[in-house]
């Protein structure tokens, strides 16, 4: 589908701008393997992240993904927030296929509603840029426009909604990451409702 090349091409475009950013910001940051404070079990994705965040799924081990699925399930019953299910020993099982807001927390970013939220445009972990590192020392072009990131990804989740026959799908609907995988043990009913089967 020409909407998960275009969502490929996406990804490759943030992540090489994260890349030249960490090398102008990173001794203001502590993220990075076995930081995982911001990997929380309450996640929504929009439907063209979690289709290929579900194909990443698919190529683990059965028994992982059973384990995966059962933990989903467990935190839907409880509703508690909690760690991600796919962390494993402080690592993402699906690194690679990870959606665009776990790649890119932590990095400086800019939206409009951030200065109604925090009261100013700009936000990152707080965990980065201490005092002595601190926003004043981020230099523009290290912040991502997480506004035009996003208005790119509704574009392409749209398109991925007609490709896959949900045109009439509101193009805001968000799927709940733990009921993704919970389903894992029918995955019939989860193709139906998310890849657009009949």
């Amino acid at each position: 589908m020409q909407s998960l090349v275009l969502y490929a091409q996406l990804v490759a475009d943030v992540d090489r701008f994260l890349d030249g950013a960490y090398r102008v910001i990173g001794a203001g940051m502590v993220c990075g393997p076995g930081c995982d404070a911001c990997c929380q079990n309450a996640l929504s994705l929009l439907p063209v992240e979690a289709y290929r965040l579900r194909e990443g799924f698919e190529g683990l081990a059965p028994n992982v993904r059973q384990r995966v699925g059962e933990l989903c399930r467990t935190i839907e019953q409880d509703g508690l927030p909690g760690p991600c299910p796919l962390l494993h020993e402080a690592k993402c099982l699906l690194y690679e296929f990870r959606p665009l807001v776990c790649r890119t927390h932590g990095f400086p970013l800019f939206s409009a509603e951030f200065a109604e939220e925090i009261g100013r445009p700009v936000d990152f972990c707080h965990l980065n840029f201490t005092e002595e590192s601190g926003l004043e020392t981020i230099p523009r072009e290290a912040i991502l426009n997480l506004d035009l990131l996003s208005r790119k990804l509704f574009v392409i989740n749209r398109q991925f909604l007609a490709e896959t026959g949900r045109a009439d799908v509101a193009p805001d609907t968000r799927i709940d990451m733990t009921e993704l995988f919970a389903e894992v043990v029918n995955d019939s009913v989860w193709r139906k409702r998310h890849n657009g089967e009949k």
